[in-house]
């Protein structure tokens, strides 16, 4: 729709190769009238989607023949590509979706889950140009917060020029009932470590 100020789109669906041959792919498209993360967000939607399913190692290197798309790796395997169109204010990514598989199988390790009830909480903040979802994830992480089970990139928005992102954290104990004192001790240094990360601000 021409008024549509922001369009998603996933698909799956086979995709036919030269003699005969096919697959099962994953495509993602984004595009946006009003600002130029459309690319940044797509980005990070892939590195979340292979963090879930097992999938590690995940990086975007440049295509050797085209400047405006990058290749999506791990290891030595190609998974597939991402594009970068209008300047950044929409983006098209495609990814073989049997590779991801066969890589989930042998990513994903089960854990048992706990019988005793989480406690969520929301994070938000600012991110500057430069600044990505994975800098935040890896700042939370270093910090080793006690009984946190998932971190989740909730939701990501744009006002003007920034940038706002906002991470669910969950944090369940295997021995017992987790009160809230607790959890806002955890809170406290995760808070720290997000600052410590250059264009990062928490609203």
């Amino acid at each position: 729709s021409k008024n549509r100020e922001e369009i998603r789109l996933f698909e799956v669906g086979k995709v036919f190769e030269s003699l005969g041959k096919e697959h099962w792919s994953i495509a993602f498209a984004l595009s946006s009238k009003k600002d130029k993360f459309s690319f940044r967000i797509l980005k990070w939607a892939i590195i979340d989607i292979s963090r879930r399913m097992g999938i590690k190692g995940v990086a975007f290197r440049q295509d050797a023949k085209d400047s405006g798309r990058l290749d999506i790796v791990t290891g030595s395997a190609m998974l597939g590509s991402l594009e970068v169109l209008s300047k950044g204010m929409s983006a098209f990514a495609e990814m073989d979706l049997e590779k991801m598989m066969a890589l989930s199988v042998s990513g994903i390790k089960y854990i048992p889950d706990s019988p005793y009830p989480s406690i969520v909480r929301d994070i938000s903040l600012w991110v500057s140009e430069g600044t990505f979802a994975e800098d935040v994830m890896s700042a939370i992480k270093g910090v080793n917060p006690e009984n946190l089970y998932d971190i989740d990139l909730a939701d990501c928005f744009t006002n003007g020029d920034k940038l706002a992102l906002l991470f669910r954290l969950t944090f369940r104990s295997h021995k017992k009932t987790l009160v809230d004192n607790e959890v806002d001790k955890e809170m406290d240094k995760i808070s720290e470590a997000i600052k410590s990360v250059k264009g990062a601000e928490i609203r």
